[in-house]
């Protein structure tokens, strides 16, 4: 019943909102003056400039410069920035500690009290170094006491005071170990799961480079796409009077995630750099998936790259197409043309907000598609207007009717011009393939297929490109979905989120420009196939997401454990030990 629950719960949720438990630790500079205005308040209520400088001072210059060596000599990743948001961090935790127990009265001798608040850090610091440096609990304990040796050396400096060591250290062993039992109870489940450690895979993530041992999340993408699934792949090629290939459209059934460059993630930089052969840039486009139809790895985008080959070979040439249509179905809205008997239909979260279509629903589509006329078509969703919290779309029934109606009515009885043009401007939102424009000329009217190797891009770009661009009929903005871009920032890091919207306008307008500049008189031809591929079934991800969310939860309770128990046995140790020694 729990685990049914969670999974119901999890349905409706995205990895979207894990990242309100990350943040990119502030730059290192940041920190020395409000750590400074700190201690100035301590020594304005204390009243004694030895104790502030010599203990208070002295013990967070050192565990600073003591964090960054230990890191340093033993080569894990723990850059300076995390060193100081990590050490700042403690110096407000146990500042609140200290005046809560000696402004109250509890303990009467500041240096007892310091001690003793000082102790507490060791559960932050216990659950960070057991993430990021071991989760061996007696390798994780070194790191973990660092605050505790360096306030340990101020305070013999100062006060020539050794027995109170003791209680100290025993006082910091107890945090310790309940921040170490805290992570172990809070992680079981998704061990369980997945038989992974599931602090390695947070280690891995949060220290992400693409340039780096992919070992531990290869393993963990292979366990979790495991399942052989036969999926299509659509080709629509454009072709020059001459025969000469221009541009290739590719449209695979898998989706272009998680992460980095795991699984199938940077789908169509790796598909382009796989097919050499085929003479033109690839436009790869995001069809009709969700994450639980990610790849497993490298075995399964050669398996990818091959289809795309087999359906150039199966295909078939187009002369003739329609013009452009774009209708409102329901709540959504769709944007297709025909190219001969090749539909090419999008799904855009323009009047309802959605992130990602089911696998099932696109096939669902593309049968009655079938059903209205066409050989073969390709279901894309448009994966642009960023909406945060947007949810999977699972269902499109309302859109099929309307949808079939309107193909029946599109007659492709146009020759077409097409132009096209890619650019590579650096945005820190974009993959390789940078943006690229497809401007097709039919009928008399002129529209432009714009595609973003992004994930995701915002509506402010698209409106105003679209403001700017007079001179066409119609501006669609697409993206690849591209997940490669999400590594840098633990988000969706959608385009024109952090980069500047101008700058991204700017560069979708030269490629348009630039492919409306070289229209020429062209045909095409269509082609489809099917390929093997490792992928999860459509629970898959929706089983992670519970996991994960469920490991959560399970950590809210076991802090409110593990905190208090802690405090109080801390605080005893203080209350009866100390004078006792």
């Amino acid at each position: 019943m729990r685990l049914a629950l969670r999974d119901r719960q999890a349905h409706h949720r995205n990895f979207e909102e894990l990242s309100k438990y990350i943040r990119r630790s502030p730059q290192w500079y940041y920190y020395p003056a409000p750590a400074a205005a700190i201690m100035a308040l301590d020594y304005h209520a204390l009243g004694n400039l030895v104790f502030t400088v010599d203990v208070i001072l002295l013990s967070y210059v050192i565990v600073n410069l003591g964090d960054i060596a230990f890191a340093r000599i033993t080569k894990f990743e723990f850059p300076a920035r995390r060193v100081f948001a990590l050490n700042f961090l403690s110096l407000i935790i146990w500042n609140i500690f200290f005046w809560a127990v000696y402004g109250t009265g509890f303990i009467r001798i500041p240096e007892y009290a310091f001690m003793l608040s000082i102790s507490s850090v060791a559960l932050l610091r216990s659950l960070m170094f057991y993430t990021y440096y071991s989760e061996r609990t007696l390798r994780a304990i070194i790191p973990s006491l660092n605050y505790t040796y360096a306030a340990i050396f101020t305070m013999v400096l100062v006060y020539r005071d050794l027995i109170t060591v003791i209680p100290f250290l025993l006082s910091s062993i107890i945090y310790v170990v309940g921040g170490v039992l805290f992570a172990r109870a809070s992680v079981r489940a998704f061990k369980q799961k997945y038989n992974e450690s599931p602090i390695k895979i947070i280690n891995f993530f949060l220290n992400y480079r693409p340039d780096k041992d992919q070992t531990v999340g290869q393993r963990f993408m292979e366990r979790l796409y495991r399942s052989w699934r036969k999926v299509p792949v659509k080709v629509l090629q454009v072709l020059r009077e001459s025969g000469e290939p221009k541009v290739t459209l590719v449209f695979p059934y898998v989706h272009p995630g998680p992460f980095g460059i795991l699984g199938s993630s940077d789908l169509p930089r790796r598909l382009q750099e796989k097919l050499p052969d085929i003479g033109t840039d690839l436009m790869v486009f995001h069809t009709t998936t969700t994450n639980s139809n990610n790849c497993a790895g490298e075995e399964d985008i050669d398996s990818i790259a091959m289809g795309v080959r087999e359906a150039l070979q199966n295909s078939v040439e187009i002369r003739n197409v329609s013009r452009f249509k774009k209708i409102s179905a329901g709540k959504y809205t769709v944007a297709m043309q025909r190219f001969g008997d090749f539909g090419m239909v999008a799904l855009v979260p323009e009047r309802e907000p959605f992130d990602d279509v089911s696998l099932k629903e696109g096939l669902k589509i593309m049968s009655h598609l079938k059903k209205a006329g066409l050989s073969d078509s390709a279901v894309i969703d448009a994966q642009n207007n960023y909406s945060q919290g947007a949810r999977e779309l699972e269902d499109c029934s309302s859109v099929l009717k309307p949808l079939e109606r309107e193909i029946k009515r599109l007659q492709p009885k146009y020759e077409a011009e097409v132009g096209y043009c890619r650019v590579s401007p650096k945005f820190s939102a974009m993959g390789k393939m940078g943006i690229q424009a497809l401007v097709i000329r039919t009928g008399g009217r002129s529209n432009a297929y714009v595609l973003t190797d992004s994930n995701n891009i915002v509506k402010e770009a698209i409106e105003a490109v679209r403001a700017r661009c007079s001179g066409l009929d119609s501006v669609e903005v697409y993206t690849t979905d591209n997940h490669i871009v999400n590594a840098s920032t633990l988000d969706m890091n959608p385009l024109g989120m952090r980069d500047r919207v101008e700058d991204v306008v700017e560069s979708i307008l030269e490629a348009i420009r630039t492919a409306s500049s070289n229209l020429e008189k062209c045909r095409f031809v269509a082609g489809s196939s099917e390929v093997k591929v490792r992928m999860g079934d459509e629970n898959t991800f929706n089983s992670l997401k519970s996991i994960v969310f469920y490991s959560l939860q399970r950590a809210k309770v076991n802090i409110m454990i593990t905190v208090p128990s802690s405090v109080l046995a801390s605080l005893l140790i203080f209350r009866f030990l100390v004078p006792f020694f």
